[in-house]
């Protein structure tokens, strides 16, 4: 039983972890998709893109490698993982297998929902008297999810103005932030068509 519970947890783990929320979610719809659409469609004296650029540095050289050494069957992802070949390579040699193919199942969950529900279960457990320790992913991770936010807020401010009225003229005003916009939903909607929520747009 403890051997099989290992292979679950392991199993789980290179599949939810690292190969949905690091490798798929992480490197490919967040990162690549944002540095694709950076590079192709802000010039380089647009304040956006400095302000983006920091950000996105290297991201296409780390994805290339990771596209090499963790996507293919028979790489570190599959060779870890307890699935066989089909589940990285269809019969037909060419097209995603099953694994893969479960990406369109992916979702974008904001920080503070996760958050919300890691305290809710928290407080519950401890209003049962069960003393579950505080988890550092979500306790520091709130603490620098409100830094960045304040950041953004204070950066797209600077840029556009404040107060949505204005920031808003002001960001339909910039031609290549609009193209650049336009590019990112483009390059995102493919492969994962219902992962950004509606009111992103």
């Amino acid at each position: 039983d403890w051997e099989y519970f290992k292979f679950v947890f392991r199993s789980s783990l290179i599949s939810k972890v690292t190969a949905f929320d690091h490798l798929v979610v992480t490197h490919i719809i967040y990162a690549e998709t944002l540095a694709m659409a950076v590079t192709e469609n802000l010039g380089p004296d647009n304040e956006l893109r400095m302000f983006l650029n920091p950000h996105i540095l290297g991201t296409l050289k780390v994805n290339m490698g990771a596209s090499n050494n963790l996507f293919p069957s028979n790489s570190l992802v599959h060779r870890a993982s307890p699935f066989d070949e089909e589940a990285y390579m269809a019969p037909d040699g060419r097209s995603n297998g099953i694994l893969w193919g479960k990406t369109v199942a992916l979702r974008f969950t904001r920080f503070q929902e996760a958050y919300r529900t890691y305290r809710q279960f928290f407080e519950e457990l401890r209003s049962e008297g069960v003393q579950m320790p505080e988890l550092p992913f979500f306790e520091d991770g709130v603490q620098i999810h409100r830094e960045i936010q304040r950041y953004v807020e204070s950066a797209i401010a600077g840029i556009y103005g404040s107060g949505d009225q204005r920031c808003s003229a002001a960001l339909l005003d910039d031609h290549e932030a609009q193209r650049f916009l336009r590019q990112f939903w483009r390059l995102s909607d493919p492969s994962t068509p219902d992962f950004w929520p509606s009111e992103f747009r």
